[in-house]
């Protein structure tokens, strides 16, 4: 998941991981009904998807960064229909979900 060890410890860490849960979170929210996307919807979801990508870079987290990118870019695509490839992105998602559950907790 890494190419290296990365800081745990600080606050960029502590926003990283609790902004990386909130961003997964409102994506499904969002998904829920994928036929009815608006385009305002498809730019929050590319921004979460650009943001976990960006945190995700900083912290040498590659896999993630990549697949974050991945999302993002599908959500750019203003061809893309969502409802014929929610399987595809769902399954996405639930990959960077179970890489963020590998992270580790920052301490308190």
């Amino acid at each position: 998941m890494t190419e290296g060890a990365f800081p745990t410890s600080g606050k960029a860490y502590e926003i990283f991981f609790a902004e990386f849960g909130r961003h997964l979170g409102a994506a499904r929210t969002i998904l829920k009904n994928p036929a009815n996307l608006s385009s305002d919807d498809r730019f929050r979801l590319s921004a979460s998807f650009h943001t976990i990508k960006g945190g995700a870079g900083f912290f040498g987290l590659s896999d993630i960064a990549r697949i974050s990118s991945i999302l993002e870019k599908l959500f750019k695509n203003p061809d893309l229909k969502v409802e014929t490839e929610i399987f595809e992105i769902e399954g996405l998602i639930d990959e960077l979900d179970s890489m963020g559950r590998l992270l580790p907790v920052p301490p308190k």
